[in-house]
């Protein structure tokens, strides 16, 4: 890393403790206002309780990812007793980074990756997640009002805690304008990302405060089990924007890697998430053919899919039966019965696939007809 560049991130250090000191001022002058002495804030207790969904990570790798928690507002201070003094009355951003420890690590491992303590500043973090150079924390994509890890949560907030990979290294926080998508599998889908700042204009489809270089950045997909990210297409211009193909069904996080500029200078990106719920692709079934005293039937291969159900019906319009599941792309039905009349059969096919434990099911192809000639 070039001198320039450290010193720069030296004086952004800086800046961001100045930012911190001044909003511990509003912070103090905001409490003695509502009649709350400066160093002596009222303890969360047990029966305040809140729902979030949280997530943590680095540049490049997530320690959580989208994970539900239900906090209570005295965690903080049961595992950190000398918090209690900045710890406000209600639930803490402190409370949920505890709760998240004990969901990964449980109760009696919680102090062998996680520190807090009290500072000037507030409750302030020292190691979380293993990790010893942390913070900056995001609630609802900003930092607004998160300085310090005191700041009150409520019901349904989205919860990011951020740690660097290095000394004096930073990140730009980035997340997607939908948090939810929806894709079929093999199909391209168009994402969009933002950093932290950002508005966007709905009119003209673009983001302001936020710039990547194309080929800097890129879109990934995220192992919600392990955190690992896996890179896939290119951010495409400066507007944050990526086509995205995805082949696997059922519910896929994606996130982003590489560099991006927040309004503070390139920086690794971190943060960004969002679902992306993923089809299965209608099948389209190619032959639909009697021969003898068989239907033999065939159809294209849908990306994703990992079987296939075959349903045969009497009439167009009327009942189907399922009389097959498999795994190729052809199926040839032996049981005709014989007619005295010219008798039609009809056919129709639909892909599937096991996500999560769930079965995933695409659309059912057009009905194919096959006509069986009168017996003899």
């Amino acid at each position: 890393m070039n001198d320039d560049k450290i010193l720069f991130k030296k004086n952004r250090r800086k800046d961001g403790k100045m930012k911190k000191k001044i909003l511990a001022l509003f912070t103090a002058a905001a409490l003695m206002a509502a009649g709350v002495p400066a160093g002596v804030m009222a303890e969360g207790t047990s029966a305040d309780k809140v729902t979030v969904n949280f997530s943590a990570g680095v540049p490049g790798a997530f320690d959580m990812v989208d994970e539900e928690l239900t906090v209570q507002g005295d965690l903080a201070e049961k595992y950190f007793p000398d918090v209690a003094i900045n710890e406000p009355e209600g639930v803490t951003f402190a409370d949920a980074i505890v709760a998240a420890h004990i969901k990964k690590y449980g109760k009696e491992k919680v102090k062998d990756y996680l520190d807090i303590s009290s500072g000037d500043l507030g409750t302030q973090m020292n190691k979380q997640f293993g990790n010893s150079n942390v913070g900056l924390y995001f609630i609802n994509n900003t930092s607004e009002n998160v300085m310090s890890v005191s700041t009150i949560i409520k019901d349904g907030d989205k919860l990011f805690a951020g740690a660097f990979k290095e000394k004096y290294a930073y990140f730009t926080y980035a997340f997607f304008k939908k948090e939810e998508y929806k894709a079929v599998a093999g199909k391209k889908i168009t994402v969009k990302l933002a950093a932290e700042g950002s508005k966007y204009d709905e009119k003209t489809d673009t983001s302001s405060y936020f710039e990547v270089i194309p080929g800097t950045a890129k879109v990934a997909t995220v192992d919600k089990k392990t955190g690992k990210m896996t890179e896939t297409q290119f951010i495409t211009n400066n507007n944050g924007q990526a086509i995205i193909k995805l082949n696997k069904a059922g519910k896929e996080y994606i996130s982003a890697t590489g560099t991006a500029d927040g309004g503070y200078g390139e920086n690794p990106i971190a943060g960004a998430l969002a679902k992306v719920s993923v089809g299965l692709d209608k099948a389209k079934i190619t032959k639909a053919k009697a021969k003898g005293k068989k239907a033999v039937l065939k159809w294209k291969k849908v990306t994703g899919a990992k079987k296939y159900e075959v349903y045969k019906g009497t009439k167009k319009k009327g009942k189907f039966k399922k009389i097959a599941t498999v795994k190729k792309t052809t199926y040839t039905d032996k049981k005709i019965k014989k007619s005295k009349k010219n008798k039609n059969y009809f056919y129709k096919v639909r892909a599937i696939a096991k996500a999560d434990g769930k079965t995933v099911k695409g659309k059912f192809s057009k009905t194919a007809r096959i006509k069986i000639k009168k017996a003899r």
